[in-house]
């Protein structure tokens, strides 16, 4: 029989051996996902609305076409304005084979970098509330490039923040307006759902 002494000795240098630590997470190797369904977050100026895209790979290549609808306001105040629209986008993800730092999905799922352009068709309506009266309806016609990175970190959630230009070309569809065109910036974030095979 052991003494006191001994067992408290055993029991400390027991508790003082770390244990082996957790082994990481593996990554999610099951056939590629070709699908995903994402929500852009809402403008960080409080404007109201959503778009919702969806995108499907091309079979065999690490690049996607993606099509999108949006409901957002356009103005505030005075004004009122709702734009309704809809975008069609080309997506090139040329580091998928290498897979995605912080993803959890194995090498050839659309992550990572990619580069891409699209197109935007929307219609803005303006309304007055000084005058109590319609301003009209713009047709807006865009061209766009963007970069984005995405990642996803926890079984199928991809997380997209993403960078790039736009030209836009507006027409006044009563006719009273010249057509004017502008140039912009476009940031954001997305966040949504990989899923098929």
């Amino acid at each position: 029989m052991s003494d006191p002494m001994s067992v408290a000795i055993a029991l400390a240098v027991a508790s003082a051996v770390p244990s082996a630590p957790d082994a990481p997470s593996p990554m999610i190797t099951a056939a590629p996902l070709t699908r995903s369904i994402s929500l852009e977050v809402p403008a960080l100026d409080g404007a109201r609305g959503a778009a919702v895209n969806y995108e499907r790979r091309i079979a065999g290549r690490p690049m996607s076409w993606l099509v999108g609808g949006e409901l957002r306001e356009a103005a505030r105040g005075d004004y009122a304005s709702t734009r309704i629209g809809v975008t069609g986008d080309y997506r090139w993800y040329w580091r998928a084979a290498c897979g995605a730092w912080l993803s959890r999905l194995a090498a050839d799922n659309l992550v990572g970098w990619y580069v891409g352009g699209g197109v935007a068709i929307a219609f803005d309506r303006t309304y007055d509330h000084a005058d109590h009266r319609s301003l009209g309806t713009t047709l807006q016609l865009g061209l766009t490039g963007k970069v984005g990175y995405r990642i996803a970190p926890w079984r199928a959630l991809a997380i997209t923040p993403i960078a790039g230009v736009e030209v836009e070309r507006d027409l006044d569809l009563r006719g009273r307006l010249p057509a004017w065109s502008h140039a912009g910036v476009i940031v954001g974030l997305d966040v949504g759902w990989m899923f098929g095979s």
